[in-house]
């Protein structure tokens, strides 16, 4: 689509004015981004899922629409290409979170000490949640045919498993810190892959088994959960009542 078609779309969508000034501006960037690309080829529907993911987790967290993407420490003025991205999947986080049967589900405050993005409870278990986003070539999906037959990792089974691994060895110690410094009993690691698909959540059974597989990997940790989001397929390991 044209500029001056990008513009209109952008503004009669169903986004709060901070949010429509912001892509107004992002959508003219020239670095590299997956959501860029979106929005430049689908922007009436990539909006308006974003005001679909927006609204639910406005409501899932208790604040506003017009809060809601800044309460992730969002800040206006960052054109970074992943920056928008990694907020929008911890609002995607937020409301796969909420579909899990969690609640008292929240954006933790940003600080000048590392913590974790979201807390949030299940039954009689409080949890620290991390999110990492995984964008562009480091990007998989459940399609990719992670397993053969025999259950063992194809050969983009292991890449996707190297690369979560050195993520998890760098992102699940702030987790971790969180659940120690906030009296929580569990915590947990969401990555977040294509973050700016926004098809609904479904569990699948391969991203499971990555999802177990980088749990075995690095030493089966207690009272740890690691998730996979890659676009609307899902999976989780161990399993929260496990």
């Amino acid at each position: 689509m044209n500029r001056a078609g990008i513009q209109q779309a952008i503004g009669e969508a169903r986004l709060p004015d901070r949010v429509k000034k912001y892509l107004a501006v992002f959508a003219g960037g020239k670095s590299a981004s997956g959501l860029r690309r979106l929005l430049r080829s689908s922007p009436s529907r990539l909006l308006e899922d974003m005001a679909c993911v927006l609204e639910r987790s406005a409501e899932t967290i208790g604040v506003t629409t017009e809060e809601v993407l800044f309460a992730t420490g969002f800040h206006p003025g960052n054109l970074d290409a992943g920056r928008l991205e990694a907020a929008l999947a911890e609002l995607r986080a937020v409301n796969f979170l909420a579909g899990e049967g969690f609640s008292a589900v929240n954006l933790m405050p940003q600080t000048r000490s590392r913590t974790a993005d979201i807390t949030a409870a299940r039954g009689a278990n409080t949890y620290a949640f991390e999110v990492r986003c995984v964008t562009g070539g480091n990007s998989f999906a459940a399609t990719d045919f992670l397993f053969d037959r025999k259950g063992a990792l194809k050969e983009a089974g292991e890449k996707a498993l190297l690369l979560l691994e050195k993520k998890y060895r760098k992102k699940m110690p702030q987790a971790a810190c969180s659940r120690k410094k906030g009296g929580l009993s569990h915590c947990g690691l969401v990555f977040a892959v294509n973050a700016g698909n926004f098809v609904p959540f479904a569990a699948n059974e391969e991203l499971r088994e990555l999802a177990r597989a980088l749990y075995e990997k690095v030493g089966r940790p207690p009272r740890t959960h690691l998730c996979l989001m890659a676009g609307g397929e899902t999976g989780v390991f161990p399993a929260w009542d496990g």
